[in-house]
């Protein structure tokens, strides 16, 4: 960390951001910034994505604050400053890695000398280096660093600035906390030198950031200290009304807004400043848009185009044609004039090489003529995008395995890939509409599944059938990897039509099951403004039974109440927290503040809770089960088992707790799994035949963890989780060191053991979404050290980073049976947490829990679920899993009848035995 000291009498160890009391989530925060000019759809429709970035810019090219760059210093004696103007002139040449090397020796040098002055400014250019290829974090280390030398020396023109790159560099990563605290801390020193121009800045870039990240009011107040620094200087001065014209319209001050807006436009219309001119049109069009006035709208947006052409912006003018063309689309239903905007932009991507923009212009003319009616126009448009997309998925193969290679790791996800699907996800949504829509049985059905199943889960099935990667010998700096290498041979391509048919009698050979795939399709309202969200929603489910049969329904999400998909599992999942509040339960206890907030929105639905005990969830599961079941119930064999493919939030529907005609659930009427994808779940079923031959003994069981956790979170002991470990223990035959409880289920004891081979692992822990808490080794002791703050509690979290590196050889099945290991967070690649990461690093199965876990009545279910699976080798773990789910639905005189005892578990994978 920076100094413990002060920065111009300012503490910043009390102004310091607090860590999270959890580790950060799986899905990275993308960098602000993008090389193509293509914007990700907005909820209503519009345009192509973001709002207007408070960027002082519409070209794209100008950002909230200055990027970190190279400074030129005088340096202490001839050979460093030869040193220096090599190492400029390979960063004006591009070559940031071999400048930075040259910075870094200068620094050094400086260290050795005692010129810390100088050391300063050469690790800020190594910061600015790291900062153009993009590698944030490292930069953010090396400005620490010098924020911590310059507070030594008291420079504080060296703290502002280092204070400034830090702001700066955080908000590329996307890390707003810290951004806001570095920014508040430039304004408070700039502000006690009185240092004119840093007070602009910085002052300009808080309120800016303030602003972007919602609280308008406050940034206004920063902008202005800014804009009165800056009334002789007319080009700034016009950025920042802009700006603040721009923040009043947001705060409700629509008039004042708009005449700042305007006069700004004349004053940059004066001062021929085209930069300026683009924000400001964007800027209003913004406004315009609020108040549905879209002629206004088009009119700016028209401005934007013609000044963007005249200055040879392609990027601005190819962005603002997309905005326009979503604006003819979904708000003036001129169709026409959509397409003819798309096409532009769709030449522009061309023209620039702009591969991302090319793929989403191309799904837009795709959806406009899709709304005309012209199926097959619209067909070959979005096929094309999904070309497009298919060549970037497999050039990020190709990388994964040569930074894999490089780093020497057998094993890591691929967040920036799920990501991009992520972003581009509503082309194969697009596309399956187009299909059903098409009447032709061979594309309505059969082509819509294949569609879908192409864009889903595109990561993870990539790393199943990927595995782990073989090293080189010995370390590299770069490694060339051909397409054609092994890894990249054995990547998994979406299932044909052939082997979709066969699959569920592949899956279930011996009964009548059947496979339920859902699609979640949201479907625009052209001409109807702005969007209402959640408006013409839609749900397709494809049945594929062990028989060769494929059937299809398609319906609306929206309950009898008025309660949309989304709001229905919220509440759902909201009743379940207040019901666990009072209860015994295997993880982090929601603060009481945050129930009584869940109990106050209950109570604003309508919705009777109890002071304490279970709440009833019965009107949210029939909603669920209306949408979900009641139209392919006639397609199921009674009693028949079933894998389910969820998508989007329909991860986070306990679907067996969901009521069949008749009332009786579906996860005790039928034996459920799940799976994240088709093409996954025949990987699975391959990966099962392969941990059959590997045919290990061993096992891993932890249970209650003298959790080092538990002194910051308070979490209780678990009695019944030592005793779920012993039953499981004995159930599987483990030997003694096989089964960690207490003081000896260690984070290193517990991984030493993930490397060997096992063909079973379970955790019954303290867990959530992020983390499952194990016990710390002694010198990482909170119990054994002074200081509480001295404590490591990340020694004693198992975590998805931790996970991510390993290689489960022997294809064990996992079961967590803590509480919301399966909660994530939700993807087009499956949810994004602990069960996935299992299964990427070769678990044959995985068992957990979507809510706070009861811990009497979770131990009841283990010891059921294994005694089932002891005394029938062959049985399959979904029926094993449901006959334990019945007994402690019917246990005690119906004591845990209520779903939360025991709905909460989901099985993922299609295993038999343990």
């Amino acid at each position: 960390m920076a100094s413990a000291g002060t920065l111009a009498g300012i503490d910043i160890k009390e102004s310091k951001p607090t860590e999270d009391k959890l580790p950060a989530p799986e899905k990275k925060n993308a960098t602000k910034r993008s090389n193509s000019f293509s914007r990700r759809k907005k909820k209503d429709g519009t345009a192509g994505g973001d709002e207007p970035a408070l960027s002082g810019g519409g070209t794209g090219a100008e950002v909230v604050l200055s990027e970190p760059s190279c400074k030129s210093e005088m340096q202490g004696d001839p050979l460093q400053e030869s040193l220096q103007r090599e190492a400029e002139e390979l960063y004006q040449a591009g070559e940031f890695d071999e400048a930075g090397e040259k910075f870094y020796f200068l620094a050094e040098s400086y260290n050795h000398a005692g010129d810390t002055a100088r050391e300063i400014g050469a690790l800020q250019n190594m910061g600015a280096c790291l900062s153009k290829m993009q590698q944030f974090d490292k930069a953010i280390q090396f400005y620490q660093h010098c924020l911590a030398l310059a507070d030594v020396i008291d420079n504080q023109q060296k703290q502002g600035e280092v204070l400034e790159s830090l702001g700066w560099t955080n908000y590329q990563l996307g890390d707003n906390e810290r951004a806001l605290y570095w920014m508040e801390l430039a304004c408070k020193l700039y502000d006690s030198i009185d240092q004119q121009e840093g007070r602009v800045n910085a002052h300009y870039f808080l309120g800016k950031l303030l602003a972007e990240f919602g609280n308008w009011q406050k940034g206004i107040e920063h902008m202005e200290v800014s804009q009165g620094l800056v009334e002789s200087d007319s080009k700034t001065y016009a950025r920042v009304k802009g700006d603040i014209g721009f923040s009043y319209v947001q705060v409700g001050e629509r008039e004042r807004g708009l005449q700042m807006l305007n006069e700004t436009l004349e004053l940059a219309a004066d001062l021929k400043d085209n930069v300026r001119l683009i924000a400001v049109h964007e800027y209003l069009a913004e406004a315009y848009k609020v108040t549905q006035e879209f002629d206004e709208v088009e009119t700016h947006f028209r401005h934007v185009i013609s000044i963007a052409h005249e200055e040879n912006d392609s990027f601005v003018e190819g962005r603002t044609c997309m905005d326009l063309g979503g604006l003819q689309f979904h708000c003036k239903s001129a169709f026409s004039e959509a397409v003819t905007s798309y096409t532009r932009a769709l030449e522009l991507a061309e023209e620039i090489g702009d591969e991302v923009a090319r793929g989403d212009c191309l799904t837009r003319i795709g959806e406009v003529h899709l709304a005309e009616g012209c199926i097959e126009e619209a067909e070959a448009d979005l096929r094309k995008a999904t070309d497009v997309w298919r060549t970037f998925g497999d050039e990020m193969s190709t990388q994964l395995v040569q930074r894999r290679k490089v780093y020497k790791v057998t094993m890591c996800d691929d967040i920036d890939r799920v990501q991009f699907f992520d972003d581009h996800a509503d082309t194969y949504a697009v596309l399956v509409r187009t299909l059903l829509a098409s009447g032709q049985p061979d594309k309505s059905i059969v082509g819509a599944l294949l569609a879908a199943e192409e864009g889903r889960a595109a990561t993870i099935r990539e790393l199943l059938a990927m595995g782990p990667t073989a090293l080189p010998d010995h370390a590299v700096e770069d490694v060339d990897v051909e397409e054609t290498s092994p890894e990249i041979q054995h990547a998994a391509l979406p299932l044909a039509d052939e082997e979709l048919m066969t699959l569920a009698s592949r899956i279930f050979p011996d009964k009548e099951g059947a496979i339920v795939y859902y699609m979640l399709l949201d479907e625009p309202v052209s001409g109807a403004g702005m969007q209402e969200p959640n408006a013409k929603r839609s749900c397709v489910a494809w049945v594929l039974t062990s028989g060769g049969t494929m059937q299809s329904f398609k319906t609306d999400v929206s309950s009898k109440d008025g309660r949309s998909l989304d709001e229905l599992v919220r509440d759902l999942h909201i009743k379940m927290a207040v019901t666990a509040h009072s209860q015994p339960t295997r993880g982090d206890p929601r603060p009481d503040e945050s129930i009584q907030q869940y109990r106050e929105h209950l109570a604003g639905v309508g919705a009777s809770v109890p002071a304490e005990g279970e709440v009833d969830v019965d009107l949210e599961l029939q909603a669920l089960s209306d949408m979900l079941l009641l139209p392919l119930v006639g397609m199921l064999t009674s009693g028949a088992p079933i894998c389910i493919v969820a998508h989007a939030e329909l991860h986070l529907v306990p679907f067996c707790a969901l009521p069949l005609p008749g009332g009786k659930p579906l996860g005790i009427a039928h034996a459920l799994s799940y799976a994240p994808s088709l093409t996954a779940l025949q990987l699975l079923l391959e990966r099962e035949a392969a941990a059959k031959q590997f045919s290990s003994s061993s096992v891993l069981v932890v249970g209650n963890p003298e959790a080092a956790l538990r002194l910051e979170l308070k979490l209780p002991d678990l009695p019944y989780s030592a005793e779920e470990a012993q039953l499981v223990g004995d159930c599987v035959g483990a030997q003694p060191e096989e089964v960690l409880t207490g003081a000896a289920a260690k984070l290193s004891s517990v991984l030493e053991m993930m490397h060997k081979p096992l063909r079973a692992i379970h955790i019954s822990a303290h867990s959530c979404a992020k983390w499952i808490a194990l016990a710390a080794d002694e010198q990482d002791s909170p119990l054994l050290q002074d200081s509480a703050e001295a404590s490591s509690k990340d020694e004693a979290m198992l975590l998805n980073d931790q996970l991510h590196l390993l290689w489960l050889k022997a294809h064990p099945t996992v079961v967590l049976s803590g509480s919301r290991c399966a909660y994530g967070e939700v993807s087009e690649d499956w949810m994004l947490g602990l069960p996935r990461t299992f299964l990427i690093t070769g678990a044959r199965s995985v068992l957990a829990s979507l809510w706070d876990v009861h811990d009497e009545a979770s131990c009841r279910l283990m010891g059921a679920f294994y005694a089932a699976l002891r005394d029938n080798p062959e049985i399959a773990q979904a029926e094993a899993l449901r006959a334990a789910m019945e007994v402690v639905r019917e246990d005690g005189k119906g004591k845990w009848r209520h779903p939360w005892y025991w709905a909460s578990f989901t099985l993922t994978g299609i295993s038999k035995g343990i």
